[in-house]
């Protein structure tokens, strides 16, 4: 399982400022749909999960306009930690969490992957 698998993760010097890994979330196997965002904000640093407050919201009216339930979509980032200061993920970052990314996609096996946001 991936959780165990990345729950100590240390690819990056994201690890260092960290509060929580921010780990995908929603419908586990199969959803129709996954989206990708860019990296976690502080509240997705405190929460542990991803799209909290502000874009959480923002997110969660486009999906309820597409008369989605969020729990049956998959959501997840191109990293998986804060990055200081809300400062967009270097590539060195990225990087280092791509192989997670893959084997995230793999995992949950969605039938369709939306990128949001330049990073993605």
């Amino acid at each position: 399982m991936l959780l165990n698998k990345y729950s100590n993760c240390q690819a990056c010097d994201l690890c260092k400022t960290r509060t929580n890994i921010v780990f995908g979330h929603g419908q586990q196997k199969n959803p129709k749909i996954l989206m990708v965002g860019e990296a976690p904000g502080e509240e997705e640093d405190i929460a542990g999960l991803p799209f909290q407050g502000v874009e959480g919201d923002k997110l969660n009216k486009i999906i309820e306009f597409l008369n989605i339930k969020r729990d049956s979509i998959y959501i997840t980032n191109s990293v998986l930690c804060r990055p200081s200061k809300d400062k967009k993920p270097t590539w060195d970052e990225i990087r280092a969490c791509q192989e997670r990314l893959y084997d995230e996609i793999i995992e949950v096996n969605p039938d369709l992957i939306v990128c949001l946001g330049k990073i993605a």
